[in-house]
């Protein structure tokens, strides 16, 4: 499979104000600025994310971190754990002019896991995208699976934030989401996809 050129943000649907106002900022940039928003991040995760830094580059939480596709282990996780899951939303934003930014790092997994590969964003093709996309990633060999997950969760990584203007569009779980973010102004084009937040029930 080649890229696709998206990269993708989840969200709570209370962040699209502020979001859509200001762009997408990493947790530092986020942090300094004392800008309110509501998470959904497992602190366990934070802390792992925290201690990490790119090589020759910056800690992880002074980049924005955007995923290369959304429907992952980390939403799989999320919809079984967090009580306000169905708040969830999914900002779709044009990884190709992202990946033009100055000092834009991809990673071929989970940023965070002491297996990742960093690239720069020229590099894109790197990175194996039959793994990225694939539907499923369960496999026989616990090994294997793991590793999956791990690059089921490959990131766009922009340093300090990254502008409105890379915005393409917002995926949503249900029509009532859907009226809810249209209701409060919002520009951008919104469809209602309840597969990538695994509505099914299925991996």
């Amino acid at each position: 499979m080649a890229f696709s050129g998206k990269a993708y943000y989840i969200t709570r649907i209370e962040n699209l104000p502020s979001i859509l106002e200001r762009g997408i900022l990493s947790f530092n940039r986020c942090r300094g600025n004392r800008v309110k928003h509501e998470s959904f991040a497992l602190p366990t995760i934070q802390d792992k994310r925290e201690r990490k830094s790119v090589p020759n580059g910056r800690p992880l939480h002074d980049y924005a971190c955007l995923y290369l596709h959304a429907r992952n282990p980390a939403m799989f996780l999320l919809s079984k754990m967090d009580p306000h899951f169905g708040r969830l939303c999914v900002l779709v934003l044009d990884a190709a002019s992202i990946l033009e930014i100055p000092d834009v790092v991809i990673s071929d997994m989970n940023a965070a896991s002491k297996f990742a590969h960093f690239y720069g964003g020229h590099e894109i093709d790197r990175l194996d995208f039959n793994r990225i996309y694939a539907r499923y990633w369960t496999h026989a060999d616990q090994q294997d699976e793991w590793l999956h997950k791990y690059q089921k969760c490959a990131e766009v990584l922009v340093p300090d934030g990254v502008s409105p203007t890379h915005f393409i569009g917002i995926f949503v779980q249900d029509e009532d989401s859907n009226q809810e973010i249209l209701a409060n102004g919002c520009q951008l084009k919104t469809k209602v996809n309840p597969e990538l937040f695994f509505m099914s029930g299925n991996i």
